[in-house]
């Protein structure tokens, strides 16, 4: 038999959960001791191990959510145990899942979240526009996060890296401007200046004025823009068609077009 104390070190249920289980009003549990108990005499609670096989039961459903009135009636009816653990089972795999989904939405939103405002600003303002007029559902876009089948644990620094990329030119399609419009081509030259700059801390051979002098001469024609979105054609097509199923139809067009503008005027120009 195990002592009140005994039990707390063992299942970590309290004393106080203990005794209010025995309590007329929930009435879920006695000490084994009970008839002692009732009798008067000051003896210490105990449980043998039919009770602490029972409090094994109650911590599990209640941890599961079950309420003391719902646990009372199963330990009732033993034979509905087996049943209860299938419906359990059930339960705790969509906990599961929406568990897995919100590690999977808070760990793109930590690999993110360190990105300089001129880029994260308009993201966050074209998302709210699209919200607030219905075009965008905010639950549902946090489902289409938490589904993304990626193994981010998995994910170097490179990979890491390589999801970054893709959050940020992929959140062009969030624009509905034309593509020459300066609000969106400004963004693509924001994000262009710092995934240059994120080249660079990973270039221990590259000096600040080495990257200026680069970039000025890259931006200053075609071929060199060219060179500045080369990275792109590594995207693959399933990041286009990714951006018409997350977006709608018809904007993994519209931000190769954007990009389009880019190489051949360079640099946006507000008028």
């Amino acid at each position: 038999m195990k002592t009140i104390r005994e039990v707390e070190a063992m299942l970590g249920i309290t004393r106080r959960s203990l005794q209010e289980y025995a309590s007329p009003k929930v009435g879920l549990l006695f000490p084994s001791n009970k008839d002692e108990i009732d009798k008067g005499h000051l003896v210490t609670w105990k449980y043998d191990n039919e009770a602490i096989d029972k409090l094994k039961l109650i911590k599990l459903f209640a941890e599961a959510g079950y309420t003391r009135k719902q646990i009372k009636a199963i330990l009732a009816d033993p034979e509905s145990i087996p049943k209860e653990f299938d419906k359990l089972l059930l339960v705790l795999e969509e906990k599961r899942k929406r568990i897995d989904g919100l590690i999977k939405e808070l760990k793109l939103s930590h690999l993110v979240s360190d990105l300089p405002y001129e880029i994260l600003g308009p993201i966050v303002t074209e998302t709210n526009k699209k919200i607030s007029n219905g075009e965008m559902n905010y639950q549902e876009e946090r489902k289409k996060i938490q589904q993304i089948d990626l193994d981010w644990d998995a994910l170097d620094d490179e990979g890491r890296f390589g999801v970054k990329i893709g959050a940020v030119f992929s959140s062009l399609a969030l624009f509905d401007c034309v593509p020459s419009d300066y609000l969106v081509q400004k963004q693509l030259f924001d994000s262009l200046m710092w995934l240059y700059k994120e080249f660079l801390k990973m270039n221990d051979d590259y000096s600040e004025d080495d990257y200026k002098k680069e970039l000025d001469e890259a931006l200053k024609t075609e071929e060199g823009r060219k060179d500045m979105i080369s990275f792109v054609n590594q995207l693959g097509e399933e990041f286009w068609s990714s951006l018409d199923d997350t977006y709608g139809l018809g904007k993994g067009e519209y931000v190769k077009k954007v990009f389009d503008v880019f190489v051949n005027n360079g640099a946006p120009k507000k008028l």
